[in-house]
Order: structure tokens, then sequence, then C-alpha cells
């Protein structure tokens, strides 16, 4: 009974700061949320582009620890964005970061982009698709990627950057790439879309166009010319018959008399 009440107490004279947070995105809102901390935590919001004032929702356990929910209106999403969420108790912080950015294309299914990582030694990051392609642990330096994704990623651990090579068309998309710590929680999608299939498409309708013109601009020069040719003769035609039907009428008078 005194073990439960101390297990009790203790978060209430110690504190209990946030462990992990959650940021998500839903529709046009962003919602950060954490559970289990005391005393009542501050929540604070940055982002990019800016955002309207943030709904903060705050409840409290039988077991006096609070549960906070802060939502975060967003008035337009763009492809490209940040949202940063800091819940504080006393002196002890931890931040979620959602972000999105747009991965540049190198080359014909060849793309690189940066995952977040940090100077704290121990963080640990994890890059998915449709499942996950790559986990990396900075404090046991250990890396593992899939074996389908072992010929198409290439994780470069000093900054962060994954190279993605050899794609189909299936592996374009949205990529999440998470990395945490102890007070952070990094989560950044990046949006893996070639330019040069629809540029493609545009480029053969414009290779087209280009050649109907090659084909078709003589053939209306030819049409032009002859019309020009023409219009001489009909008139000359025209007076050939004029004065051939003027002899006629001429001779006919001459035979009445």
């Amino acid at each position: 009974m005194k073990l439960f009440f101390l297990l009790w107490i203790l978060p209430l004279t110690l504190g209990a700061p946030a462990k992990s947070v959650n940021i998500t995105l839903n529709d046009d809102t962003v919602i950060c949320s954490t559970s289990g901390v005391y005393p009542k935590p501050k929540v604070l919001w940055s982002s990019d582009p800016p955002a309207k004032e943030p709904l903060k929702i705050v409840s409290q356990t039988e077991d006096q620890l609070f549960t906070v929910t802060s939502q975060l209106n967003v008035e337009a999403i763009t492809d490209t964005y940040t949202y940063n969420c800091s819940i504080t108790t006393n002196k002890y912080s931890y931040t979620a970061s959602l972000k999105q950015q747009v991965a540049s294309e190198l080359s014909a299914n060849e793309f690189i982009f940066k995952c977040p990582v940090t100077k704290d030694f121990n963080y640990s990051l994890t890059l998915r698709f449709s499942d996950t392609i790559l986990t990396y642990d900075r404090k046991n330096s250990m890396e593992d990627i899939s074996e389908q994704w072992r010929d198409k990623v290439a994780f470069h651990r000093e900054d962060g950057s994954i190279k993605l090579s050899h794609l189909n068309q299936e592996q374009l998309g949205t990529y999440t790439c998470e990395s945490t710590t102890a007070q952070y929680r990094y989560i950044t999608q990046t949006k893996v879309q070639s330019s040069r299939g629809l540029g493609n498409e545009v480029y053969i309708i414009i290779c087209i166009g280009i050649v109907l013109a090659i084909l078709l601009i003589p053939l209306i020069v030819y049409v032009v010319k002859k019309r020009k040719k023409g219009r001489p003769d009909d008139a000359e035609n025209s007076r050939e018959t004029s004065n051939s039907g003027q002899e006629t009428i001429e001779l006919n008078a001459s035979k009445d008399y």
C-alpha cells in the first residue's frame, strides 16, 4: 500500500515531463497531443507558413496527471510546410515537429532528400513508405535496409540525406522519415514525384504538333500558291469566254443582214 502511494505521489512531487508527443495533420488541422504529465504543461506552437491561434484542451486524470491536446487550424495546405509543437512542464520540454518537403529529382527515377538528424548521440531514425524501408540507431551505429530496397536506397549518416534510385511508378509518393530522441521527435514527409512523367506526355504532344506542322505547312503553301495562280487564269478564261460570246453575237447579226 505504501509502495502504491509512493508511485502515485512521486510524479506530483518531482514532476512528470512529457516523454513523447504525437503530431499529425488531419485535413486542415495539425494535432499535437501528450499524456501523463505534471504539472499542467504549457504548449507553444511555431509554423511556416503562419497559422491561426491554436485551440488547447487540457484534462486531468484520477491520478492527477494531465492530458493535453492542442489543435492548430491551417488556412491552406502547401507543398512545403513546418509545424513545431513544444510541451513544457517546469524546466522540461519536449518538441514534436512535422515537416513536408519535395524531393529533388536528379535524373530519371533518381531523387534525393534529407531526413532530420540531430547532434544528440542517442537518436534513432526510421524511413517508411508503404512499409519500413530503413532503420538507423546512432548509438549503436546500426543500419538496416529492407532487402527489397537495398538497391534503391543510399543513406548518408552525416547529414541525413537519402538517395533513391531505380524507382518504378508504384514507388512514387510520400515517404515519411522519423527521428526521435529523449526530447525531440522530428517527422518529415517527402513527396517524391517525377516531373518527367507528365513532361514526357507534354513533350510527345509538342513533338506530334511540330511534325504535323512540318507536314501541313508545305501543303498549305502549295494550296495558296495554286489559288493565286488560278485567279488570273480564271479571269483570262472569263475574258476569253466573254470575247467569244461577243464574236458569236456579231456573226449572227451579220447573217441576219
